[in-house]
């Protein structure tokens, strides 16, 4: 007959008390928390621009940014589709209240039929318990109506020194 030992009696005891329990073995931290719901919270955001879905895209952004976003979407028209989305990548700041997500999105002008790609960047902040969509800019492809560009410094008059 074998023997258990007490180290053996004790982790069969807390996989039996966690599987009964359903709790995980191990513990979430807030970090990690705040980082599976950043991962939910921009595939929901950007399956969000991907559908029209823009209920679920202002619910992520400040309340400022969700009337420039939804005045834009307005200015769209019927030409505009998308094609797809996929968030590329997910990194987050030191501090885990920061991250950065990079997402490529495919979509045409439904007049041109001319399929177009974009990689935009998206910074994150966790502010007041939710994460929000702060800021978003082109990195690649072609100009996305859904993105503002940033505007062109206009040239300084020379100075009458």
């Amino acid at each position: 007959m074998s023997r258990v030992t007490p180290g053996l009696a004790c982790t069969l005891k807390w996989m039996f008390l966690c599987a009964a329990c359903s709790v995980p073995v191990a513990c979430i931290t807030p970090g990690q928390e705040r980082r599976s719901a950043l991962v939910r919270v921009s595939h929901e955001y950007n399956d969000g621009l991907r559908w029209g879905r823009y209920q679920d895209v202002t619910a992520h952004l400040a309340a400022e940014e969700a009337q420039r976003f939804l005045a834009r979407t307005g200015d769209l028209g019927d030409d505009f589709e998308m094609a797809d989305d996929e968030v590329a990548s997910i990194s987050f700041g030191d501090d885990g209240h920061r991250a950065e997500v990079t997402v490529e999105f495919t979509w045409y002008n439904q007049r041109r039929q001319l399929l177009r790609k974009t990689l935009v960047g998206q910074d994150w902040r966790f502010l007041d318990g939710r994460w929000i969509c702060a800021a978003q800019r082109r990195l690649q492809g072609d100009r996305f109506p859904l993105v503002p560009e940033p505007l062109a410094e206009a040239t300084a008059p020379p100075s009458a020194d």
